[in-house]
């Protein structure tokens, strides 16, 4: 996974498959997005990404995280957000 990060926030990347997979889509506030020409989610920082890793350890699935920071506003902010979905 891809934590995604800009000037202002933070987004951990999770695909369509990894979260159907957990069964926690509907915990995930309106403040993460979702790429729908990636099937991607981009959890928010402060408490979806949390509830996606809690889950994981729950179910004892490994996972690496990959930082990589955007210097301007990240292309994420332009997405659509969850509850949109």
């Amino acid at each position: 996974m891809t934590f995604h990060s800009d000037p202002g926030h933070g987004w951990l990347e999770v695909s369509e498959t990894i979260m159907d997979q957990l069964n926690i889509l509907d915990r995930i506030s309106e403040y993460s997005y979702y790429s729908f020409d990636e099937k991607k989610y981009y959890l928010e920082e402060d408490c979806d990404a949390s509830i996606l890793i809690n889950a994981l350890k729950q179910q004892r699935i490994e996972y690496v995280i990959r930082e990589l920071e955007h210097k301007g506003s990240a292309f994420i902010r332009k997405m659509s957000r969850v509850g949109a979905v």
